[in-house]
């Protein structure tokens, strides 16, 4: 017969979102399923993650320049592109009617 299991928590406001810190809550919560359903190895291992680090604010210039940037570069870039597979795609048309002629 195995032996049983049992967790017991004071306070079901762990696994809420709004908790700070909500990683470690969750991280947390994850360990205590897998130790109730025996898989106490990936427990250990997810422990040893690295906290999370908040993403610091930009300056205004920033994102307006990141906005700008991504506005206009990806546009740009598949203009740029194609315009090269026309001159390449022209070039071989006028080469090929030299060669025929």
């Amino acid at each position: 017969m195995k032996d049983n299991k049992i967790i017991v928590v004071g306070d079901g406001d762990f696994a809420n979102e709004e908790s700070r810190p909500p990683r470690e809550n969750m991280v947390f919560l994850i360990n205590m399923v897998e130790y109730l359903m025996d898989d106490v190895g990936l427990a250990e291992i997810r422990t040893k993650i690295s906290p999370e680090s908040p993403i610091e604010e930009t300056s205004d210039g920033n994102k307006k320049f990141l906005k700008y940037f991504n506005l206009i570069f990806p546009p740009a870039l598949v203009l740029i592109i194609g315009l090269i597979a026309w001159k390449r795609r022209n070039d071989r048309k006028k080469s090929m009617q030299v060669k025929s002629n």
